[in-house]
């Protein structure tokens, strides 16, 4: 199983408790589509969802490399929530209409993972940095 399948599966799992809010805005973000904003969490469970629906992240001991290929009427959005957050993503236009979010430094994809609820695997990415 890949490290992607792995974060995604932690992700859906009753592992992480949501707010019926929050599981409305991680579902949301899963089928790439526009969420209501109704508590805090709702936007960590959003971005959760983005990721789960279109993101993969490299194994670690391979390289660091945490990528989000969302719809371009959805990317200005992810960015924005992740800018706020302090994760500012690079992005880049693709030709099939989507824009790829993507990380390629260790302490932003450990940071990413620790904001979206997958802090199991943000410390494997900092224990293989270190």
């Amino acid at each position: 199983m890949s490290v992607s399948s792995e974060i995604k599966e932690y992700l859906c799992s009753d592992n992480i408790k949501r707010n019926a809010c929050c599981t409305a805005a991680f579902n949301a973000g899963k089928d790439c589509a526009i969420f209501k904003e109704v508590c805090p969490s709702c936007r960590a469970s959003f971005v959760a969802g983005v990721f789960v629906g279109c993101g993969t992240v490299t194994n670690p001991e391979k390289g660091f490399h945490l990528d989000m290929k969302v719809p371009r009427a959805l990317a200005g959005r992810v960015a924005a929530i992740l800018d706020e957050e302090g994760l500012t993503p690079h992005a880049c236009s693709m030709q099939n209409g989507k824009v790829r979010l993507y990380y390629k430094v260790s302490a932003l994809i450990s940071d990413f993972l620790t904001y979206i609820g997958a802090v199991k695997f943000a410390l494997e990415v900092l224990e293989t940095e270190v």
